[in-house]
């Protein structure tokens, strides 16, 4: 059995936003289809901790939690999420694609998802 090595590869935002939305209203099934879809497109179908790609131990996983809406607010005011961002719900910036194991690792704070904006890939 051969086992291919996976390299994570940066996201080249100097192409551009990805995940630029119209400013029209959406519904919560297309928010949410849209959300994975676009984090499963961009994140190619792996964990992006481990580089699983089983699809039954994928999950999509929001960096700053649901509940925490005013949070997605307070990084619009100072410019970190673009004011035309949809909800934190419906983001795709907001998400990522990690492993079942990876996904439960970082809900109990065991790490966290650093950005580094000095850093040019």
């Amino acid at each position: 059995m051969s086992v291919t090595q996976w390299i994570p590869e940066a996201f080249n935002l100097r192409e551009g936003n990805p995940f630029e939305y119209s400013e029209h209203t959406i519904s919560s099934i297309s928010g949410t289809e849209a959300f994975e879809s676009a984090i499963k497109t961009r994140d190619r179908a792996l964990c992006v901790v481990c580089g699983r790609s089983q699809r039954r131990v994928l999950d999509y996983c929001y960096i700053i939690p649901k509940e925490e809406d005013d949070t997605w607010e307070e990084m619009k005011d100072a410019g970190f999420v673009p004011r035309t961002a949809k909800g934190v719900e419906h983001e795709a910036r907001n998400g990522i694609q990690l492993c079942t194991l990876h996904h439960s690792l970082f809900d109990a704070h065991c790490y966290y998802i650093r950005w580094m904006p000095e850093v040019v890939f």
